[in-house]
């Protein structure tokens, strides 16, 4: 997603409501050390495949959160770049670990 296209980010947050509360399980994490300028204040972060029973989606971590496999995650709305302040300010879905597993 490009971040300054208004279009597309618009476009991208109608599947909000598709992913936001979800529950999974990590499969696979990776760090990213060296990210793109718009995402180094959340340097590092980590980059994980989720499975949700019946389909997998990758998303980027929260914050500093390390992840390894099998951690129970929940999708929650945060914001993914730090744009210049000219911008629209790009949010969308991440994971974070989920604390209250049932």
């Amino acid at each position: 997603m490009n971040p300054t296209n208004p279009a597309a980010y618009w476009r991208l947050n109608k599947t909000w409501q598709k992913w936001l509360g979800k529950r999974g399980t990590v499969i696979v994490a990776t760090t990213i050390r060296v990210p793109a300028e718009e995402q180094s204040a959340f340097a590092p972060y980590d980059f994980v495949l989720i499975d949700f029973g019946k389909e997998k989606h990758s998303f980027m971590g929260v914050g500093h959160e390390s992840f390894q496999p099998g951690d129970q995650v929940r999708c929650v709305l945060r914001k993914l770049a730090q744009p210049s302040s000219a911008a629209i300010i790009p949010y969308g879905i991440k994971v974070t670990k989920d604390l209250c597993q049932v």
